[in-house]
């Protein structure tokens, strides 16, 4: 692929990634807009775990190397974010003399969810109402990494296990054979879901399903998968009304709590469909995607880590000084959005170039 094609190919990806954190920050914020949150609530965390299928080259190194790798990359800027803010809110606690729920602020993070149940009953559990809180230092976003450092590690393994089980097989029965063991995992999940309501730490309840969207965009961006769906557009015309009516059935989802709407099954099909649509329209905007939303489209992490905090404490500011409402209030919001992107973004490059300079 040329400089200019693999350029084009980032800008856009960086787009919909840019899309669904917007997307991410509006629920956060409490910024509601007709259709967006409930439509956007079908891929605004899946499509990252598509796309980094999409991305994602198995790994020929040492298996130890490759787990230090994706560690550095995930599992730091989720310890490094989590103890900043359990530092800053158990300041907060000592000087206020507040003790309630102290330790559990300041450890909960470790188990990388953002609650101990999930809200629907199950076969051996109804649900009371009654619930353990793990993450609420503002850190609650940051249970998407190390739920995404699991999918890798275990993608890394089936890529590995295929290899060697199947060193004169072709592509297409080693693929088939992925697939074969991610959907016997998705059966263990479903198991798991609908007899326990427990939600298990680091999203090992839920990690087969976020490989079923990983492999879909491994198939997409390494297997051919994605040329062509572009080469045959109608392809996605027929997603769109599977989409539409598997969202007015099942509903929007949350997997960072477990709820998957009225169907596991049919919550894993719009979490697929609604991604690959919006891949494909960032995809046919490759050409006109500006510089400056591919940029911020890159920052990612740092968005994901610090704009809960920083729009929860910009939101309270200017509750408590403006205190907007009507139309003034969405308007207030989306500008917070623009603002904290804007702070993020800045901060990571001036954090860039001074590491270079040292």
């Amino acid at each position: 692929m040329s400089e200019k094609g693999k350029k084009d190919r980032q800008d856009w990806i960086d787009l919909v990634r840019l899309i669904a954190m917007v997307i991410v920050m509006m629920n956060h914020v409490g910024l509601k807009v007709a259709g967006v949150n409930f439509w956007g609530g079908m891929f605004y965390v899946p499509v990252f775990f598509v796309l980094s299928g999409f991305c994602f080259s198995p790994d020929k190194d040492d298996p130890v190397k490759a787990i230090r790798r994706r560690a550095g990359r995930l599992l730091i800027p989720y310890l490094v974010t989590n103890l900043i803010l359990v530092l800053v809110f158990l300041l907060r606690d000592i000087l206020s003399g507040s003790h309630e729920g102290i330790l559990l602020r300041s450890l909960g993070f470790l188990y990388g969810r953002n609650q101990l149940y999930y809200s629907g009953d199950t076969f051996f559990l109804q649900n009371t109402g009654d619930n353990v809180y793990f993450m609420t230092a503002l850190n609650s976003p940051t249970w998407f990494l190390p739920a995404l450092f699991l999918t890798y590690l275990m993608m890394e393994e089936l890529c590995r296990a295929g290899e060697d089980a199947s060193e004169r097989k072709d592509a297409m029965i080693r693929r088939q054979r992925m697939l074969l063991a991610i959907l016997l995992l998705v059966l263990l999940s479903q198991i798991w879901h609908y007899m326990l309501p427990i939600l298990l730490p680091w999203s090992v309840d839920a990690v087969s399903v976020f490989l079923v969207l990983f492999y879909i965009g491994f198939l997409c961006g390494q297997g051919g998968g994605w040329k062509y769906l572009t080469d045959r557009p109608f392809l996605f015309g027929l997603m769109l009304p599977l989409l539409i009516a598997g969202g007015l059935i099942n509903g929007s989802a949350n997997l960072s709590i477990g709820e998957y709407g009225v169907s596991m099954s049919l919550g894993i099909i719009n979490a697929a469909a609604s991604s690959m649509l919006i891949m494909y329209v960032c995809y046919l905007l490759r050409n006109h995607v500006p510089k400056l939303l591919a940029s911020a489209g890159r920052k990612t992490l740092p968005l994901l880590c610090w704009h809960f905090p920083l729009l929860s404490v910009l939101d309270a500011a200017i509750m408590r000084i403006i205190a907007p409402k009507g139309v003034l209030l969405p308007i207030c919001r989306g500008a917070e959005i623009v603002v904290v992107i804007a702070v993020i973004c800045l901060a990571d490059e001036l954090i860039r170039k001074c590491s270079k300079h040292k």
